[in-house]
């Protein structure tokens, strides 16, 4: 049996009519202390004015501007000293010409205040402060609003809260946000495969495809439910996914999604009579894919092969995500030129493990390997990886490619 393989286009646009994620499921309360690492579920925006009113950002004196507008060192301006007001007092305080309040950095400023004279550039002799160089209008002062707006968008729907996020939407005394957490359930199919602790034999390998999906799923944001590791067993593999679609919105396996005798799960899904299903991908690693729609939920059957299921998550799920729940994912890149030539077919996607150096002021990308779906050490031996879409022949030694980064960039000597 040939898989037919599908464009990545085709599959995602219909794979998102089928989907129908109930929403109340997925989106969580929590305090904004634990909301860090997680995917924000709502707009967030701006209850108050930051700052809420005019204050200081300097320890010094709030003045009228035009009272030391001309001021010279030869001709000081004497200014009277009428009151303090400290970071957390609001006194309603109003200056009139000729007169100086002392102010703290943050202190709130008095009304007509137009300018704050810092300690340092005035002498004080009892009442008095003497100021001998002007400073221009609003000087030291930070304004009504300066940073944020009443109303104003903060923290779009999608984000990443990382905890500069946390600190600006603690600024606005809001305890908590809702924040996407899906639950899904998992589990990995195959004979050979073995559980991490378990004794090794020969004809068994470790499930490392396992940890790294189960691990991946957690780091996007989900709650998963892992259900354990089943043989080749079509009843049994049938029975489980019945289970995990009952309890959750998201159902993913590793395994047994190629076409010999033993790879079973994609035949036990077409049992499931899916609205949609697709089992095959133009994806270089990573084409025996299956993935499909059951009663509005989500499966997604992933190569037992490591790198292939890296790439079938990475390529397929997180648009995805983006695509039904506007999850935005952070992914830094950056262009380097190509180590040498890699060819590709036209009607493929490639997702290619490289390792990015930084020579001189370049950056350079060296491809480690386009096959091998298990070769799991190349993504920790390389730095980044190299998406091809389909439509191009390959890309010529010396060109300018864009990387999406996993790990730090080392070198930047002269090379």
């Amino acid at each position: 049996m040939v898989i037919k393989l599908h464009s990545l286009n085709e599959v995602i646009d219909c794979i998102v009519k089928y989907l129908k994620i109930n929403l109340k499921g997925i989106v969580k309360k929590v305090g904004i202390a634990d909301a860090v690492g997680k995917y924000l579920a709502e707009d967030i925006r701006a209850s108050m004015d930051i700052p809420p009113y005019d204050r200081s950002v300097l320890d010094g004196y709030a003045v009228i501007y035009e009272d030391i507008a001309l001021t010279r060192p030869e001709s000081p301006v004497k200014l009277r000293v009428v009151g303090n007001v400290d970071v957390d007092e609001f006194k309603g305080y109003e200056l009139r010409r000729g007169e100086a309040i002392k102010v703290s950095t943050g202190s709130p400023l008095p009304r007509n205040a137009s300018a704050v004279i810092p300690k340092e550039g005035c002498v004080a002799q009892g009442d008095y402060i003497y100021v001998y160089n002007p400073v221009p209008p609003n000087y030291g002062v930070s304004k009504k609003g300066e940073d944020l707006r009443r109303g104003e968008l903060i923290v779009s729907k999608g984000t990443l809260l990382r905890p500069w996020h946390v600190g600006l939407i603690a600024s606005q005394g809001i305890p908590e946000v809702l924040v996407y957490e899906p639950k899904a359930c998992m589990f990995s199919v195959g004979d050979e495969v073995i559980d991490v602790g378990k004794v090794f034999s020969p004809g068994k390998v470790y499930a490392s495809t396992t940890y790294l999906v189960l691990t991946y799923l957690k780091e996007l944001g989900f709650r998963v439910r892992f259900m354990g590791f089943i043989g080749d067993d079509e009843e049994a593999i049938v029975k489980l996914l019945r289970k995990s679609l009952n309890l959750c919105d998201f159902v993913f396996t590793t395994g047994g999604t190629s076409v010999g005798e033993r790879d079973l799960t994609v035949r036990a899904l077409r049992r499931l009579s899916p609205e949609v299903l697709y089992h095959g991908v133009a994806l270089i690693p990573g084409k025996p894919m299956a993935i499909a729609v059951v009663n509005g939920k989500l499966v997604m059957c992933l190569s037992g092969f490591p790198v292939a299921a890296l790439a079938e998550l990475e390529v397929v799920l997180k648009p995805l995500l983006s695509r039904v729940l506007g999850m935005k994912f952070f992914e830094p890149r950056v262009i380097g030129r190509l180590g040498r030539r890699l060819s590709t077919s036209p009607n493929m996607n490639y997702l290619i493990r490289v390792k990015v150096s930084k020579v001189g002021n370049e950056y350079v990308v060296t491809p480690l390997k386009i096959t091998g779906s298990g070769v799991l050490s190349t993504l920790v031996k390389g730095n980044g990886v190299l998406l091809i879409r389909e439509g191009s022949t390959g890309v010529d030694e010396g060109d300018l490619v864009e990387v999406t980064l996993l790990s730090n960039v080392e070198g930047g000597g002269c090379g």
